[in-house]
């Protein structure tokens, strides 16, 4: 395992612990968060974010992938209370950027239905543009 993987699944093991202590020391100073392409934030709000998912969310994040142990990939399932005794589910993709050992950048795109995520993937994988 190389020793950004190693940054990646620390990471991904402290949000399931909601532990924004250990995840602040391996972020970069100018660390960015992004949710389908929208502003940028800073890693204060995505703690928030954080807390909020781990608080009322149900959510699965598969195996993370690199081919260039920079930009690092990974699936998610998450399901979150409709206000009906439901769940409203979405699928998505996270991109975790990884420099220097800390955390650069995560990058979150999420869809509510499985034809609108495949159309994303599809887009994504045959794109040669990277997504910061």
């Amino acid at each position: 395992m190389s020793k950004n993987l190693e940054v990646v699944a620390f990471f991904i093991a402290e949000f399931y612990e909601n532990n924004s202590t250990d995840m602040a020391a391996l972020t970069a100073p100018a660390f960015s968060f992004t949710q389908n392409s929208g502003s940028r934030q800073n890693f204060g709000q995505f703690v928030r974010r954080m807390r909020f998912l781990n608080h009322s969310a149900k959510y699965e994040i598969k195996t993370p992938t690199s081919q260039n142990d920079t930009h690092f990939y990974s699936q998610f399932e998450v399901q979150i209370p409709n206000g009906n005794a439901g769940f409203i589910t979405g699928l998505g993709r996270v991109e975790l950027v990884i420099e220097d050992g800390l955390v650069q950048a995560i990058d979150i795109s999420y869809h509510k239905t499985q034809e609108e995520y495949e159309k994303f993937q599809t887009s994504m994988n045959e794109s040669r543009v990277a997504f910061v």
